[in-house]
């Protein structure tokens, strides 16, 4: 499948694999099967729903990082869209917007200035794919309400071709910030200023429910202060395939101010998450001959780190709230995660392996089972321990110095989860220099907690014990609560309004009780009256 007819096919598939809150121009179906088989050889994800929360887990597992620490893919449209004029101006929305959905956190629009239309057109490509068209697709994932469980933060880079060419640059370039301004709302972009306001970047959570901030452009190679809206390319650094600098894993001097990506135009799914746990933000540059390729590795590189078919819920239904009395006292819960790792292990030359979701993986587990905990100091995330005593998820508590003497933390150790593939990378390599060969045997049998958990409800994984509440369960029990009152609206009201009508309409019963006074009113004026006359 080539060309235009791919660009189709992966439209039609991506579509649900991502839900929002937001009003698509298009509706489209899908077969659940087809979808199941173009994701099932790299995300092993049976639907889209397991997936999104996946995915959403995931955000918010890393969303009190550093937004510099956290994973992006950005896709470059110059290279990975087709030129072609064969398809309309919808199909081209379609296809900018299920690649968002798909997975892709923004993209990478190679500018170049036209003289005669005096505008800034996108590199190679047609008329229609105008910077306006593609901001125009960002701004359809403008959310009314946001909160963690829409955490999605969109990021543009903007790279001007022959930029040394132009004259008058800072001029031309004043046109971008005003189609931005154009469309999309300024109070959701992310500007230089806030991120000043901060030591370094702030993180995913700040820039959401802080700062309320869901877009950020920023150029590549433009180092300007005079555009707010689109920040200077000086905090940006692009490693390309032919650049020496690249390094596993990525150390920078500035790592809370840097932005660091690796761009290719050969990635593969293989090397896309070696990049992406080195601890690179990732930009793919193929070509468009390779469309599908491209499409099969945005796809192997969305989970970094739950497990295959991860993660599962037993019996229990979307939205609904399970309080922690209705699971506690022994019965089978399915409601903790534990860090599982495989035999190939032990494989000698994987001692390098960057490619870590081979080897390590998150799984969910029974709450009441007994494991050993994963533990780490809390200002360190290169050093990983595990504890000497098993214990069920329910002793453990986050952020508590007494793990160290309840489950065999080492000393100033607490309860730790990994919460970026960099730290997974960090917990392989830690676990490979353990010593204890009967502790990794119990690890490959019966996996080690780590501090995420869906107690509180079903579906929203938290990073806490089990008494940390969801961040967002506010939301959706409202959601719920409204879902189960509204049958009782409704009736009230068509209760209400039948009681209205009645009053307005004279049944039979009361026009017959009119009638018959009216008739003994008249009979009594007109008959004699009883008794002895005077």
């Amino acid at each position: 499948m080539n060309g235009l007819a791919s660009i189709f096919y992966f439209a039609l598939l991506m579509y649900p694999t991502l839900s929002f809150n937001i009003s698509s121009k298009t509706n489209i179906t899908y077969e659940s099967d087809s979808m199941e088989n173009i994701l099932s050889p790299v995300l092993n994800a049976n639907t889209s729903e397991r997936l999104t929360y996946a995915l959403l887990s995931e955000r918010t597992v890393s969303s009190e990082k550093k937004f510099t620490q956290v994973p992006e893919i950005l896709l470059n449209i110059s290279s990975v869209l087709t030129k072609t004029e064969d398809f309309a101006m919808d199909d081209a929305f379609l296809v900018l917007e299920n690649i968002i959905k798909a997975g892709a956190v923004g993209f990478v629009i190679d500018l170049e200035y036209n003289d005669d239309k005096n505008d800034w057109v996108v590199y190679n490509q047609n008329s229609y794919m105008t910077l306006a068209f593609i901001l125009e697709v960002l701004s359809s994932f403008t959310v009314s309400r946001i909160n963690l469980s829409n955490l999605r933060i969109t990021h543009v880079l903007l790279n001007i071709v022959n930029k040394d060419q132009l004259n008058g640059l800072e001029q031309k370039i004043q046109l971008i910030q005003k189609s931005i301004i154009n469309s999309v709302s300024t109070e959701r972009i992310l500007t230089r200023n806030t991120v000043d306001t901060y030591e370094g970047w702030p993180t995913p959570e700040q820039i959401i429910l802080y700062e309320y901030k869901q877009f950020i452009f920023h150029y590549t190679n433009v180092e300007t202060d005079s555009t707010s809206y689109v920040m200077s390319a000086k905090n940006i650094d692009i490693i390309n395939d032919d650049s020496l600098n690249y390094q596993c894993p990525l150390k920078v001097e500035n790592s809370s101010k840097t932005l660091t990506y690796r761009n290719s135009k050969k990635f593969t799914a293989k090397s896309i998450n070696e990049a992406i746990f080195c601890g690179y933000k990732v930009i793919i540059s193929n070509p468009f001959e390779q469309f599908n390729e491209t499409v099969m590795a945005l796809n192997a590189s969305l989970v970094w780190g739950w497990g295959r078919n991860q993660p599962v819920s037993a019996g229990i239904n979307f939205g609904e709230y399970e309080g922690f009395s209705s699971s506690f006292g022994g019965g089978y819960y399915m409601g903790c995660a534990s860090l599982n790792v495989t035999k190939l292990f032990d494989v000698e030359n994987n001692k390098t392996a960057v490619n870590v979701n081979n080897y390590l993986w998150w799984n969910v587990s029974n709450c009441f089972e007994s494991k050993h905990a994963l533990c780490k100091f809390p200002d360190n995330n290169n050093d990983w321990y595990i504890s000497q005593k098993p214990v069920d998820f329910f002793h453990l508590r986050s952020g508590s110095i007494d793990n160290s003497d309840d489950i065999g933390c080492p000393n100033g150790t607490l309860f730790a989860l990994p919460k970026t593939p960099q730290e997974m990378l960090s917990v392989y390599h830690s676990l490979r220099k353990e010593d204890n060969q009967t502790l990794i045997d119990i690890i490959k049998t019966d996996g080690i907690w780590i501090e995420l958990n869906s107690v509180s409800l079903s579906t929203c994984w938290v990073v806490g014990d089990y008494k940390t509440t969801c961040p967002y369960q506010q939301f959706i029990n409202q959601r719920n609560f409204f879902r189960m009152v509204l049958p009782l609206i409704v009736s009230g009201g068509c209760l209400i309004v039948a009681i209205f009508l009645l009053k307005l309409r004279r049944l039979p019963v009361q026009n017959d009780n009119k009638q018959w006074r009216k008739f003994i009113k008249d009979f009594a004026n007109k008959s004699d009256p009883d008794g002895v006359p005077y």
